[in-house]
């Protein structure tokens, strides 16, 4: 006795079988595969930004900055500073963003390198002390 094995969404009511010289042959139609419908977004306007988005965004990524060269843990979701950031870049803010980091990272790095100046003439010394900066 033979078994068969059919796919799960196979159409069983719909199976075929003949016998010819002594050969079974068993058709089993293909089930239909149900395609999804994308539908279209219907967008209405740009949605606006709170006034204040721009100032309330650079604060947070300030925080986000300074805790990186103060090497604080951060206390903001990296996933809420990204999309802001992305924000700011769609809304033609990103000039302006670039700038402020631009202008922060240099103060940490200004502040940083002052903190090592005289401190040692052993190339040895001063390079671990940059190292821990």
């Amino acid at each position: 006795m033979w078994r068969f094995r059919f796919r799960e969404n196979a159409k069983i009511d719909q199976v075929k079988t003949s016998i010819e010289n002594g050969v079974l042959t068993v058709i089993v139609p293909k089930a239909e595969v149900k395609k999804p419908v994308v539908k279209p977004i219907q967008i209405t306007g740009k949605p606006t930004l709170p006034t204040n988005f721009e100032e309330v965004t650079w604060a947070k990524l300030k925080s986000a900055i300074c805790g990186i060269f103060l090497k604080q843990p951060e206390s903001c979701d990296l996933e809420k500073l990204y999309q802001a950031v992305s924000d700011l870049c769609i809304y033609k803010m990103a000039g302006n963003l670039y700038q402020r980091i631009e202008m922060e990272c240099e103060a940490h790095i200004s502040t940083a390198l002052q903190s090592l100046v005289g401190q040692s003439p052993d190339l040895v010394v001063f390079l671990s002390l940059v190292e821990r900066c």
